[in-house]
């Protein structure tokens, strides 16, 4: 795999890339899964994030400083808690300043397979998006969002942010221990008790959208695309 011309490779949990990140631990989920108590039996890591990635190359960071743009790689490693597949703990980005709608963001599959849960803020969408290798997701406006590894291999994702955004609110989805459904084994669907409202499951599968480069290599070519779409200037479906 490659990422701004670096080559490195899934070793295990880690990224063979010179980069710092930081680990979602078993006990920083409490409150977030569907089985604490299956959390707490957990020693490994759920999932590493590589933040700021375009500090791998000099052309990436300048155009990401002059944009005030961010790319991350998350990588979340397979298996279960309990019933539930490993995934992120989720959340909801803030609002755009002076209007009502959060900021957006956008998704790249570099490896593996998995699912998003979107959920809308105002709990009564729920959507279920199948992701493979190379799909390019665009989370809307007031979305919150889980990525969901279902493989038996590592998933890693790499996505670009508004570096504004990245004040996340957990806390609207820890306080009802996660979002209205929780994807278990076999794809299935288990209501969460924590909800008086299950919206129907709309699944859907990625839109062919931008191009079949990788998002990184996008970014550089149309930096100013990324600014307006992620800043919420232009609308994007």
């Amino acid at each position: 795999m490659e990422v701004f011309g670096k080559s490195f490779e899934i070793e295990g949990l880690k990224l063979s890339l010179e980069l710092d990140y930081s680990s979602r631990m078993p006990e920083d989920a409490i409150g977030f899964y569907m089985d604490d108590e299956a959390l707490r039996k957990e020693r490994q890591p759920l999932y590493l994030m590589y933040r700021s990635i375009e500090r791998l190359n000099s052309d990436a960071k300048r155009i990401a400083d002059k944009h005030d743009l961010t790319l991350n790689l998350t990588l979340l490693r397979p298996g279960f808690v309990g019933k539930e597949y490993i995934r992120t703990i989720g959340h909801y980005h803030i609002n755009v300043p002076g209007t009502n709608d959060s900021y957006p963001e956008i998704y790249e599959v570099l490896s593996g397979e998995g699912a998003f849960l979107l959920q809308h803020r105002n709990m009564k969408i729920f959507k279920f998006v199948k992701i493979k290798k190379g799909d390019k997701v665009f989370i809307a406006p007031n979305y919150g969002h889980i990525l969901v590894n279902t493989g038996k291999e590592a998933l890693l994702t790499l996505d670009i942010n508004a570096r504004e955004s990245m004040q996340h609110d957990y806390e609207t989805v820890k306080k009802r221990h996660g979002f209205c459904y929780y994807l278990i084994k076999g794809e299935k669907f288990i209501k969460n008790p924590n909800y008086d409202f299950f919206p129907e499951i709309n699944k859907i599968r990625p839109k062919q959208m931008l191009s079949d480069k990788q998002l990184d290599q996008i970014f550089l070519e149309k930096p100013e695309f990324f600014e307006k779409l992620l800043k919420n200037k232009i609308h994007f479906s």
